[in-house]
């Protein structure tokens, strides 16, 4: 009778794998959900960020042309000097304001913050609403390293044009502007 009255301590080993097997399967299911949530949530700070780059830039290009810079052109303005657009993120780069026709004036987005990239992105015409950014690929991204590398690039790569040169804008109003060459 004393055997049948026995205390039970604790979970048996079926009991126990029971446990571990759920468990398991649980993270299974929830692990791909919470890294895809997260990786929409960089996506989308990413694209609100271009976004407010874009809103920037415009204005600054738009008070620019009417005091000093005036005429055809593509004029670069560096995010972060030239426009003041400093983030908590690692945000770099150019936007490309191509002034060649000043009646349809082109708004083309250089940005990477190492986890995506929007190389050459036309802001002005494509928008932002159904743009997805790219990963980041270090090759890629030596097409957006300095001012030099966004001219060649857009000239040569996405307008195909001829044309050989782009103006650096400095944020700096007792510094003038830089011609840029890449011919």
């Amino acid at each position: 009778m004393r055997n049948k009255m026995k205390k039970r301590n604790g979970f048996t080993l079926v009991e126990l794998l029971a446990v571990i097997v759920v468990l398991a399967i649980i993270m299974v299911i929830a692990i791909p959900s919470v890294l895809e949530a997260m990786n929409n949530a960089k996506k989308n700070s990413f694209v609100l960020y271009m976004e407010k780059v874009f809103k920037s830039t415009s204005e600054y290009y738009l008070q620019d042309s009417a005091t000093e810079m005036a005429g055809a052109g593509y004029y670069i303005y560096d995010i972060t000097t030239d426009i003041g657009q400093n983030s908590s993120g690692n945000f770099k780069g150019y936007v490309l304001v191509d002034a060649s026709d000043v009646d349809d004036v082109q708004y083309i987005v250089y940005l990477n913050d190492k986890s995506y990239m929007a190389l050459g992105h036309n802001a002005s015409k494509d928008g932002f609403d159904k743009y997805k950014p790219n990963s980041y690929k270090a090759g890629d991204a030596a097409n957006m390293k300095d001012p030099k590398s966004v001219c060649s690039h857009y000239l040569t790569s996405v307008k195909k044009t001829t044309d050989k040169e782009c103006i650096k804008k400095e944020a700096d109003p007792k510094k003038d502007n830089t011609v840029i060459n890449i011919g």
